[in-house]
C-alpha cells in the first residue's frame, strides 16, 4: 500500500534546488514546473525524498 503523500510545491523547490543542472541549463524554478518531462522528474524526486524522509537514493536529476 503507498502512503507516500503527494508533493507540494515546497517539496519541488526543495528538488528543483538540489538538481543545480537545471539552474546551468536555464531552467527557472516557473520555466521547470511548466516543462512536463521536467516536472516529473522533479515529482519523482520530491516523491523518493517524502518515502525515505531524507536525500533521494536515484543520483541527482539531470
Amino acid at each position: 500500500m503507498n502512503t507516500a503523500r503527494a508533493p507540494e510545491l515546497a517539496d519541488l523547490r526543495a528538488a528543483y534546488d538540489r538538481a543545480r543542472l537545471l539552474r546551468l541549463a536555464g531552467y527557472s524554478f516557473a520555466r521547470a514546473l511548466a516543462t512536463p518531462l521536467v516536472r516529473r522528474g522533479l515529482e519523482l524526486s520530491a516523491i523518493a525524498r517524502i518515502r525515505r524522509g531524507s536525500w533521494p537514493y536515484q543520483v541527482k536529476l539531470l
